[in-house]
């Protein structure tokens, strides 16, 4: 990935006191946070999941004296996880550095840029594996009007939506299903405005506050733990041309149980398998970065990794709402 030019960095008869870089907030990524992060020594391996009904259905029968009692059997299965690698390098060539003026920290730069990169390629994989229709248990699609029996009216639509309704209907469907409730509500930013300015929700706190609803009182009100807000961006336009940004989340809503101790024994609607055993990140999702020297090209190369494997572990465990707002 080459970062910047001789040129780039070197600006005649500029002011050398600042330079500007776009960094997102790490608060904006949730591929980290939504779904329990396993490490896992090995690229790929096995992992056991329980039959559902066996946790579910009743079968314990009164027992005469001298009889056997009832049986409860409990099947497992077991789905493959396959950690894929990623990289990414970015080259800072002597002439570079050499050419830089004082307030150009081209090593600086070039590393923000290259884990930046590595965030935004992390959180799309996300929202491909999980924030998306055909995925979960239920989908239902927003719509402007007349919503039939998989729609809802989307909640930018203050006057006639409903969404302390439709997430209830999408709690009880999952707790119904699963014997679970869920904890977790994810919503891209379009969703969060629509939600947090929404008649329905601002009615509930105007006797008790009068600043604006903040993330925690929309997550008591829609009576979830965590109400996580999507928003990274991402470039849509190629690179050269003129700048159009996007949100990588996009419209959409996704209720889920995700639990906040996993073990081997803990359902969970998604999670990432981590291969932490072929470099040390630092955390179990985390971006491993070093700098190595290549004398071929005289030049520093930095060079950032991450391996992993996102996958539904519960498909009931998840409630999709698409194009949640118009």
């Amino acid at each position: 990935m080459p970062i910047a030019t001789s040129r780039q960095v070197h600006i005649d008869a500029a002011l050398t006191q600042f330079a500007i870089a776009y960094m997102q907030s790490a608060d904006q990524f949730v591929a980290d946070k939504v779904f329990p992060i396993v490490s896992v020594g090995k690229q790929s391996d096995y992992y056991h999941v329980f039959a559902r009904d066996a946790f579910l259905r009743a079968t314990a029968r009164k027992r005469a004296p001298g009889t056997k009692a009832a049986e409860k059997n409990v099947s497992l299965s077991s789905e493959r996880y396959s950690a894929d690698v990623w990289g990414l390098e970015g080259v800072i060539a002597d002439e570079t550095r050499k050419n830089a003026d004082p307030a150009v920290n081209i090593e600086a730069a070039t590393v923000n840029a290259v884990v930046s990169d590595m965030l935004i390629t992390r959180e799309m994989e996300w929202v491909n594996s999980f924030f998306a229709t055909s995925i979960w248990g239920t989908d239902m699609t927003g719509v402007a009007s007349s919503p039939s029996a998989s729609q809802f009216v989307q909640w930018s639509d203050g006057a006639n939506s409903n969404p302390i309704s439709d997430i209830e209907t999408g709690r009880n469907t999952i707790w119904q299903n699963t014997g679970m409730k869920p904890n977790t509500l994810t919503v891209g930013p379009q969703v969060h405005s629509a939600l947090k300015r929404h008649p329905l929700i601002v009615e509930r706190y105007k006797y008790t506050t009068s600043d604006s609803v903040t993330n925690e009182m929309i997550a008591r009100v829609l009576e979830v733990d965590r109400y996580l807000v999507a928003g990274a961006v991402q470039a849509s336009s190629v690179e050269g041309a003129t700048h159009a940004g996007a949100f990588v989340a996009g419209k959409g809503a996704l209720l889920t149980h995700s639990p906040a101790n996993p073990n081997a024994m803990t359902a969970s609607a998604g999670m990432t398998f981590a291969w932490t055993g072929l470099f040390d990140a630092g955390s179990s999702l985390g971006i491993a970065v070093d700098v190595r020297r290549n004398d071929d090209i005289m030049a520093d190369v930095v060079r950032a990794h991450m391996a992993f494997d996102m996958r539904v572990t519960g498909q009931p465990l998840g409630y999709f709402f698409a194009t949640a707002v118009a």
